[in-house]
């Protein structure tokens, strides 16, 4: 059941990352050129980096108005990952900046590499992925739950879906979400293996 809900809101955020719009409102020629510009994954070469991005909305917690603030930046000084699909293209890893205010008052502010989840990510695919998605998921009693996926930078299907909670002091708290698929968790021999 959270996989439903977890992959919908994992493909707005890469959709909203990676589409394009048109503001002259001819949907046809908008399409046409998105069309001519795609290449496939496996012709890519060179440096790819995702668009940046900045999420930004308010939220009601214990009778409370929140603000909470997510920008996705390309970081050219982590280390390149390598493509899963095209071996002639390396991606750059993703950093996160989230904040989360009440009125002017900061409740909390951290920026977030791939390395913060390598606890819940094992060896071959923190190697191979970056840290792609970052969205608000729900409000709860004591805080704000957000839904973190280290993908495989071509094939964002291949994740690790991480739950972090944000409480209302400031702390949080990570766990592997259970409930979503955690088909990029499996290495190479295992899968083989059908575990």
């Amino acid at each position: 059941m959270k996989m439903k809900l977890f992959i919908p809101v994992l493909a707005g955020l890469l959709f909203a990352c990676c589409g394009k719009q048109s503001n002259t409102g001819d949907s046809n020629k908008a399409q046409n050129e998105e069309q001519s510009s795609i290449v496939s994954d496996a012709e890519l070469t060179g440096i790819q980096r995702l668009d940046s991005l900045h999420i930004n909305d308010t939220v009601t917690v214990a009778g409370k108005l929140y603000s909470y603030d997510i920008v996705r930046m390309p970081c050219d000084s982590l280390p390149k990952v390598p493509g899963d699909i095209s071996k002639k293209a390396e991606f750059v890893d993703n950093i996160f900046k989230v904040k989360i205010t009440r009125g002017e008052e900061k409740i909390f502010a951290r920026t977030y590499f791939k390395k913060n989840f390598a606890e819940y990510v094992n060896s071959d695919m923190m190697k191979a992925s970056v840290l792609r998605g970052f969205v608000f998921e729900k409000a709860l009693d004591r805080g704000f739950r957000f839904a973190v996926a280290v993908c495989l930078p071509q094939d964002e299907d291949m994740f690790v879906p991480i739950q972090l909670d944000v409480n209302l002091d400031g702390s949080t708290s990570m766990k592997l979400d259970q409930e979503t698929d955690n088909i990029g968790n499996v290495s190479e021999e295992q899968e083989e293996e059908g575990v």
